[in-house]
């Protein structure tokens, strides 16, 4: 069904590379933005740190404030997304381990 949807809604360079990267971060819901609450309260690191490259600014905030929240155990998922292909994520990724 995804690749149906990419298909469809597919045009422009920057649409295409937003459907790449979330399907590539296969635990972000298609329909909304991640529930970043639900995340942390599950302890999912790899969850909250895939939504640092989600597109919109708000969320990639909301979530690194809830990586600062988590502290120490955060660090090391933080560090591994300085690796990150998304840029959105590096960026943030480094402003939030400068703010821990």
């Amino acid at each position: 069904m995804v690749v149906g949807v990419r298909r469809s809604l597919a045009g422009s360079t920057g649409q295409d590379q937003r459907w790449e990267r979330l399907e590539r971060k296969v635990d972000m819901p298609l329909s909304g933005p991640p529930n970043m609450d639900k995340l942390a309260a599950e302890g999912d690191l790899k969850g909250l740190t895939n939504a640092l490259g989600y597109p919109r600014d708000s969320v990639r905030e909301g979530t690194a404030r809830a990586l600062r929240r988590i502290g120490a155990p955060a660090v090391e998922p933080l560090i591994g997304a300085l690796h990150d292909n998304d840029a959105n994520t590096r960026t943030r990724a480094v402003s939030t381990l400068g703010q821990n």
